[in-house]
């Protein structure tokens, strides 16, 4: 991964697990866009203290963010429904050791 190239991924989530956002230790990004499929809630954690930044119940939601992570910072998402979801993101590698 070199600075300035796309970080993007896209997963399914089963019905009452997480997926992590996270890039390869050494290297920092930013997510853009987070995309769902389904019911779920958006955290943002260090794999010992997470903070709640948003939860969506709709069906399909596109949420633009912002957001910097590392592989000691990242991003959390937890499927709330009751079937699986699919999640995707889109974003840019900003740092790399």
């Amino acid at each position: 991964m070199a600075v300035g190239q796309k970080f993007t991924g896209i997963v399914s989530v089963a019905a009452g697990s997480t997926t992590d956002l996270k890039p390869p230790t050494g290297v920092e990004a930013t997510i853009h866009n987070i995309f769902v499929s389904g019911a779920c809630k958006i955290k943002i954690t260090d794999g010992t203290n997470t903070v709640e930044i948003d939860t969506y119940d709709s069906s399909i939601a596109l949420m633009a963010y912002y957001i910097n992570v590392t592989d000691s910072y990242w991003v959390q998402i937890e499927n709330t429904g009751t079937s699986d979801i699919v999640v995707a993101f889109d974003g840019v590698i900003t740092h790399e050791s």
